[in-house]
């Protein structure tokens, strides 16, 4: 649009299809990704699958007779005994079915407004920060939502009761802590307001002009962690090592997408600015 109201609208969707072809030594999968206070590993790389297939139980919901999570096979039945490793299977994944950006830029007289937006869509994040803060295996301080946790036969809740034996079967690596990771923020946002030059050539410059910029306004998602825009293992070395005997690697590097072990999210921002231009 052009004229006394000037509108500009820029908007970007970006795909990524991507599949693991071969690796190391003819192994047909390597572990040791995404690793969880001490729990399994949330992430593996197989052949035939793409990268951030996170790999864990498929968690049911608590039994109201007994508080303990309760877990379902790989043929849809529920567990009745412990969950073994057998029964771990492919349970979502961090790669984002889309991304996308928009950048709007209107401008009316002397002011100008630029909002640029953008987001993904369709990716899984592991909320490994929330499994710790729900786990009740130790001392550490826990989160408020085990104030509903089950107390005795019969309660109805989705967090089960305190793990008294210690053994994490009540917080294993699943779907319990496997949550949307999709969102849209606005990114940035700036007002300008341009000083007329009627009044700035009375000052002897070329001109003046004044604006409020707001970083990471607002987001809109469905998480529950502080950020879905953050990965706790998205910067690790690029020195590789594996056991050839093994399926383990003892290096992330940028495999373990999608991981939130408590990463500080990004921060809110409002900056105020004068830009003064000289003859």
């Amino acid at each position: 649009m052009k004229g006394p109201w000037r509108w500009n609208t820029d908007l970007n969707f970006s795909f990524n299809r991507n599949k693991v072809l071969d690796l190391p030594y003819n192994l047909s999968y390597i572990s040791g990704f995404g690793g969880v206070y001490g729990r399994t590993n949330a992430i593996l790389l197989q052949k035939g699958y793409g990268l951030g297939e996170f790999y864990g139980w498929v968690a049911k919901g608590v039994d109201p007779a007994t508080g303990h999570e309760l877990y379902l096979g790989k043929d849809g039945k529920t567990l009745t005994d412990a969950p073994s490793s057998s029964a771990r299977q492919f349970i979502g994944n961090a790669q984002p079915k889309f991304v996308y950006g928009m950048t709007n830029s209107v401008s009316w007289k002397n002011f100008d407004l630029t909002v640029f937006i953008q987001g993904s869509y369709g990716n899984k994040i592991f909320n490994a920060g929330r499994l710790e803060l729900e786990s009740m295996t130790d001392l550490s301080n826990q989160s408020t939502a085990i104030l509903r946790r089950w107390r005795k036969a019969g309660d109805v809740t989705d967090i089960p009761g305190v793990d008294t034996l210690g053994n994490g079967d009540n917080s294993r690596v699943s779907t319990r802590f496997l949550e949307s990771g999709s969102y849209l923020r606005v990114k940035t946002m700036t007002i300008s307001y341009k000083i007329p030059q009627s009044v700035v050539s009375r000052l002897g410059l070329a001109g003046i002009m004044v604006y409020v910029s707001a970083n990471n306004l607002i987001t809109i998602t469905k998480y529950k962690g502080f950020d879905p825009e953050v990965s706790s293992y998205g910067s690790t070395n690029n020195n590789t090592s594996y056991n050839t005997t093994t399926t383990n690697s003892t290096d992330n590097r940028n495999i373990s997408i999608g991981m939130d072990s408590g990463a500080y999210p990004q921060s809110k921002m409002i900056l105020f600015g004068l830009n003064v231009s000289l003859k």
